[in-house]
């Protein structure tokens, strides 16, 4: 018994703050860069919600506050540099990835999400349907803005095509096509939703009619909506330095082009399938 109590006494003793392990140094000084508060209000100071998420940065900051705070305990092991940084890295990794899943509100209502892959800390919105990552180099990456709720349908392969003409002939080279490409791809992805709603019967349901799903837009409607969410895709994209990025043009001659194409896809999908 008193064995127990002397061993729990140790325990209290190492675990309280003034003996705090090099570990709790390292979750502590995560917290102060990649935790939730943090991130937030970087992200809320930002302007096309991107924040810097340097881990190589980051884990030489840890490491070293975490070596001058331990050189100043008396007593006790110093721990080596390597393990700090391997814990820093762990802790890092941990942190974003609760960040993920979290769906911390933001402000203006936006939430912490992730994207379809999976592997990008994003923000989401109720503006449109895309995950917008907060590192910019994950935005560069295909698929990077499709959110993880994302599903294909009968309409992607032709839409996606109709943006990759757009951009092929837009005097550019292949890298400046390839890079415009990539950030006008989740157009497409807003067009389907906006028109899958309709062939579904939509999301506003009818006063008259309590168990019956009604659509109550026309097409200038569609239209209207798919350019305001585009809109909103274009306020996130336009500090990415994109060559040959004219949002007018995209806004006021390719929406409309592609709601014409997705509303054409129904009459002929259903010819087809009643061939088959």
């Amino acid at each position: 018994m008193k064995h127990y109590l002397l061993t729990a006494s140790v325990l209290a003793l190492l675990t309280s703050p003034g003996f705090a392990t090099w570990q709790q140094d390292v979750q502590d000084q995560v917290n102060l860069e990649v935790g939730q508060n943090k991130v937030i209000q970087k992200l809320m100071k930002s302007q096309d919600y991107t924040i810097d998420l340097d881990e190589g940065s980051l884990l030489k900051t840890i490491t070293k506050v975490v070596q001058v705070k331990n050189e100043k305990k008396k007593g006790g092991q110093q721990p080596n540099p390597t393990d700090i940084d391997r814990e820093a890295y762990r802790q890092i990794a941990n942190t974003l990835d609760s960040l993920k899943t979290s769906r911390a509100p933001i402000g203006g209502g936006y939430y912490l999400t992730k994207n379809f892959r999976g592997d990008a800390l994003s923000v989401e919105s109720g503006y449109n349907p895309l995950a917008y990552p907060v590192r910019s180099s994950d935005r560069e990456r295909p698929d990077g803005f499709l959110p993880v709720t994302y599903k294909s349908n009968f309409m992607s392969v032709r839409l996606c095509n109709e943006i990759d003409h757009y951009v092929s002939n837009n005097g550019l080279s292949k890298d400046e096509a390839r890079r415009l490409n990539r950030y006008l791809q989740p157009i497409f992805y807003i067009v389907q939703q906006e028109v899958s709603q309709m062939l579904e019967g939509g999301k506003t349901k009818s006063l008259l009619y309590s168990q019956r799903w009604v659509y109550g837009k026309d097409y200038s409607d569609i239209v209207k909506s798919v350019k305001g969410q585009t809109s909103h895709h274009h306020a996130l994209i336009k500090y990415a330095g994109l060559k040959g990025f004219n949002p007018f043009v995209v806004e006021d001659s390719l929406v409309p082009s592609l709601v014409d194409l997705a509303l054409s896809f129904p009459s002929s999908f259903k010819d087809s399938s009643e061939r088959r």
